[in-house]
């Protein structure tokens, strides 16, 4: 993940898109670990989450 956020990067696209739903509620807590491990500046990148969406999962209990 380290690789493809330096690419996106390296070809000005700054901006992510995260939202829990997605990677079955793994991928905000996967680019957090990355981006922690890269050390790059949190200035250079935006960051946009979604929340309230509720997709079922094994990972997550959900209201009906």
């Amino acid at each position: 993940m380290i690789e493809l956020m330096s690419t996106c990067l390296e070809n000005d696209i700054k901006t992510f898109d995260q939202a829990d739903i997605y990677g079955d509620y793994t991928t905000e807590a996967d680019f957090g670990n990355a981006f922690l491990e890269s050390k790059m500046s949190r200035e250079m990148i935006q960051l946009v989450s979604k929340y309230g969406s509720q997709m079922q999962s094994e990972r997550r209990k959900t209201r009906r």
